[in-house]
């Protein structure tokens, strides 16, 4: 959600980015994901469906900036009249429809980053983007000086009633705007934020000088994250052990660097979030989701419920696996052998038709279109993006990467990439204003948890067999961990962290691991930690966007009571009126078309009884 920072250092600090999927990274599920061979899928994009060539898109970044643009900037100084505004919000939403085209045709990039021609107009799109939104916070800061009678005047016009919400948002940013002055003094600081979390990736992917450990095969490899993760799958324990000693050693040997990173970069966000007019960084970010600081604490408070759940989930674990006890490099060990079951892009069309048919036939209609009108790049290339995301934009059909490899891991994560791609054209066909598809992460990813948790549920109850059944039982579990359980501890660590701070503490080495491994044994108790677990936090590049990780603790939370709803039928209606909403309301009225009040006590106990009905199916299904 945009923060309505006069001006220009924020904006020059933004890059357009897709929505991707939270990956999975616990438990028997990951291990699905393996690399299969399995014959190319043909799925391409068709970008000369956006503009027939390159000089279509420079003709059309050239209209942007010599006639959208200054005729934008021109109906913003004329908002004195309700008139005015109405005219405004137009062009708003025109010259947004226009950068969304720059910004599709520019994702080629992602296809292939070698191509330099696609770099550049990456980088077009990104100061196309950084311009309209410096003219954008210009225009709102102008507006927020007004009455506030006037903004009571305008939430009255009936013709501008489809922008609401965003003249909503202007009058309640208004507190948090800066001056322009003040902006200025801050851009060092915004600057510092940026590089301190450069500082960090680049300390993790190319700089840290890791240790060692022999793969499977006797070799002998780096252990970083991507070593680790893959033999963490493994069924040879001494592996997974070498590879997590040789991951987080690796860490440890740089401790000190990581710690002091940190410590500035939470330092100068919690003071520009002082200066931006919040009590603190765990305050905005609040407010930029929809929600209260005690939304947040109250979320938290009622997880002890799930601790006793994840507790059974660790005592089954160490059961399966025959151990005395569970350490760390244990926990993604596979619990049961993975369906050998590949299957093509049309075999996973078809089994989606199959489990998201309660969600009614529009909803299957998009679901054909993605996989017959050039929404989905789906072949992995030797230049292109890993993983998988969704580029989303008002006024146009959405693009999916992904590296399709025919594992129903691979399908899942399609499914949930699907979920943004149908929820944007669902809001595209139900809303006027482009303002109204500026989703929130937390709304974002019930859109798309929901698929993965549809799927799989059809998956279970179409299991040739008990062990097939209780694969996609334990994949299930970690759709809820990956999401639930690591949004959790990771909030509860990043909130205590950030307080430390705000009370005038240093954050050290020892401080942040004593710290992280205390979250960990308190939402997951039953493993037995090794020393070096506690570094954890030092790989998790979501720290250095604030409070990110709880949004999707929210989300699966809240997808859980969707599905709930779908599958007894009552619930249908409801959701596909959420998937239609967007940001037209604020996110606690979205929530309630679910029946669901994030904050609530009761919010996550869907998801609480779903684990423990599929725990009590994985303890019988496993003696």
């Amino acid at each position: 959600m945009k923060k309505k920072v006069l001006c220009v250092i924020l904006a020059f600090l933004m890059v357009t980015v897709p929505v991707s999927g939270c990956s999975m990274s616990s438990g028997t599920a990951k291990s699905a994901s393996a690399v299969r061979q399995v014959t190319p899928t043909g799925a391409k994009w068709d970008l000369t469906k956006v503009f027939a060539d390159s000089g279509a898109f420079d003709a059309a970044r050239e209209e942007i900036e010599t006639v959208l643009l200054p005729e934008y900037t021109e109906t913003a100084k004329h908002t004195d009249t309700a008139k005015g505004v109405l005219a405004w919000l137009k062009c708003y939403d025109k010259v947004n429809a226009a950068i969304n085209k720059i910004i599709k045709y520019a994702t080629g990039y992602y296809l292939d980053g070698s191509n330099s021609e696609a770099v550049a107009q990456n980088g077009v799109a990104n100061r196309l983007q950084q311009k309209f939104t410096v003219a954008t916070a210009i225009a709102e800061e102008a507006l927020s000086k007004k009455d506030p009678l006037y903004f009571e005047e305008l939430l009255s016009d009936a013709d501008l009633a489809p922008w609401y919400r965003q003249i909503e948002n202007i009058r309640d940013n208004i507190p948090h705007l800066l001056t322009e002055k003040q902006a200025s003094l801050v851009q060092p600081s915004v600057q510092a934020m940026s590089d301190l979390t450069m500082l960090s990736d680049t300390l993790l992917n190319t700089d840290l000088k890791y240790r060692t450990f022999k793969d499977a095969n006797g070799k002998e490899v780096k252990g970083n994250y991507a070593n680790n993760k893959t033999a963490g799958v493994s069924g040879d324990r001494d592996l997974r052990q070498h590879a997590y000693n040789a991951f987080f050693d690796s860490l440890s040997d740089y401790k000190n660097t990581f710690a002091a990173n940190y410590n500035a970069f939470v330092g100068l966000n919690e003071n520009m979030a002082k200066i931006q007019g919040y009590q603190s960084s765990l305050d905005e970010a609040m407010q930029n989701y929809g929600l209260t600081t005690d939304d947040f604490f109250a979320f938290l408070d009622a997880t002890q419920n799930y601790t006793d759940l994840e507790a059974r989930y660790n005592a089954l674990r160490k059961k399966i696996l025959g151990l005395k006890e569970l350490d760390s490099w244990d926990l993604n060990a596979p619990l049961c052998k993975t369906p050998d079951t590949t299957y093509t892009l049309a075999e996973a069309q078809a089994l989606m038709e199959k489990a998201f048919a309660p969600l009614g036939n529009k909803y299957l209609e998009y679901l054909d279109r993605a996989f017959n009108e050039n929404w989905i790049d789906a072949d992995p290339g030797e230049n292109k993006t890993t993983g998988a995301f969704t580029q989303l934009g008002y006024g146009m059909d959405p693009l999916i990467l992904t590296n399709y490899n025919g594992s129903y891991a691979s399908v899942s994560a399609l499914a949930h990439e699907l979920g943004h791609a149908i929820n944007s054209c669902m809001i595209n066909d139900a809303q006027q204003s482009s303002y109204n598809a500026n989703i929130n992460l937390i709304y974002a990813e019930v859109t798309s948890t929901t698929n993965e948790l549809l799927l799989v549920r059809y998956m279970e109850e179409h299991a040739k067999s008990e062990q097939e059944k209780l694969y996609y039982l334990f994949y299930e579990l970690d759709l809820f961990r990956a999401n639930y359980l690591s949004g959790i501890y990771r909030s509860a660590f990043e909130s205590d962290m950030h307080q430390l701070v705000q009370n005038g503490k240093t954050l050290t080495a020892d401080t942040l691991c004593s710290a992280y491994m205390a979250s960990q044994e308190k939402f997951s108790p039953g493993v037995t930690a090794a020393d070096n677990s506690g570094m954890a936090w030092a790989y998790v590049t979501q720290f250095y966007q604030p409070y990110y990780s709880c949004a999707y603790s929210f989300a699966i939370a809240g997808s859980c009571t969707a599905v709930q709803g779908v599958s007894d039928g009552a619930g249908t209606k409801n959701y596909l009126d959420f998937l239609s909403a967007g940001n037209s309301m604020n996110l606690h009225d979205t929530f309630a078309l679910l029946g669901a009040k994030p904050g609530a006590a009761d919010y996550s106990q869907p998801l609480y009884d779903r684990y423990s009905e599929i725990l009590d199916t994985a303890e019988k299904l496993s003696q």
